[in-house]
């Protein structure tokens, strides 16, 4: 568990792994907490990774073992099945009580995406 007496006023959690309860506890002792999410790739560890239909699940992530890009078309017109995954997570957060959510790989799963990019051309 992480130390609420932690010398820090900020802790960066992972959203579905961590307990409403250490969130409460966190909060309590004076910390803001933001709750981590990948919105940008599938995690086959994941509680709720069942719901991720295999339309839109691309390449594994290389050196991520049971991580793969997510094929991210159809957000902005609303057809994506993804948009109700993320939802959920979102209302997860707030139901968890987070203060913010850190929202990750997702512009990086975007440019892949759109500029067929990989991570041999990150800087």
């Amino acid at each position: 568990m992480i130390a609420a007496a932690a010398p820090v006023s900020i802790i960066d959690l992972v959203l579905l792994d961590t307990p409403a309860s250490t969130i409460a506890t966190l909060k309590k002792s004076g910390k803001k907490v933001i709750c981590y999410l990948s919105a940008g790739t599938y995690e086959d560890w994941r509680s709720d990774a069942k719901s991720f239909p295999s339309s839109v699940l691309l390449e594994d992530m290389d050196d991520w073992p049971g991580e793969k890009w997510l094929k991210l078309f159809g957000i902005a017109d609303g057809s994506s099945p993804l948009i109700a995954i993320m939802k959920a997570r979102i209302q997860m957060a707030k139901t968890k009580g987070c203060d913010a959510i850190d929202v990750s790989p997702l512009l990086i799963s975007l440019c892949y995406m759109i500029f067929d990019i990989d991570m041999n051309d990150a800087i």
